[in-house]
């Protein structure tokens, strides 16, 4: 495995081997499907019941014989690939949901900082629209990043909150 993969790797990944666990359970039906019909059990009036309890019990006594097969440690396999990938997801999950939280963070600070806190969502929001037609580069995108360059060097107390309010 690759050390980052996306979430739409993973889940890739994680669907393909849903699709080859599912292939293994239908091989290995089949193959009780045809012993069934080979035996004349599936021309018998069996019920559903009484066959299942019969499996129950074949299953058990191979259990005791220990007579796993091929295809239960490729399900094995299988499981275990799921089970890494999974958690994999997880973790990244986790680790996106921090990074996505800090950075509302930094900017819910940068608003503090600004003295916006009680201001109109819509007036922010408005302004940071408008903030965003400026081009990089230009003199007024130098003049704005000097005035908040000036502004991370003072301390937080100095900027006195503004009551702007445009509800």
């Amino acid at each position: 495995m690759e050390g980052k993969s996306s979430f739409s790797d993973i889940d890739a990944r994680i669907a393909k081997l849903q699709e080859r666990k599912q292939a293994v359970i239908t091989k290995s039906a089949n193959r009780f499907a045809r012993a069934a019909a080979v035996s004349g059990l599936a021309a018998m009036g069996i019920d559903d019941k009484e066959i299942e309890r019969m499996f129950e019990e074949i299953a058990l006594r191979l259990r005791e014989e220990k007579k796993d097969g091929r295809m239960a440690l490729h399900l094995h396999r299988i499981d275990q690939q799921l089970s890494a990938l999974e958690r994999r997801r997880r973790i990244l999950m986790t680790s996106n949901g921090k990074r996505v939280a800090r950075s509302k963070t930094l900017l819910g600070g940068i608003v503090v900082r600004a003295g916006l806190t009680t201001a109109d969502r819509a007036f922010l929001l408005g302004g940071l629209l408008e903030l965003a037609k400026i081009e990089a580069g230009s003199p007024e995108h130098c003049r704005l990043r000097d005035i908040g360059a000036q502004a991370f060097k003072m301390q937080p107390a100095a900027n006195s909150p503004r009551q702007i309010v445009t509800d």
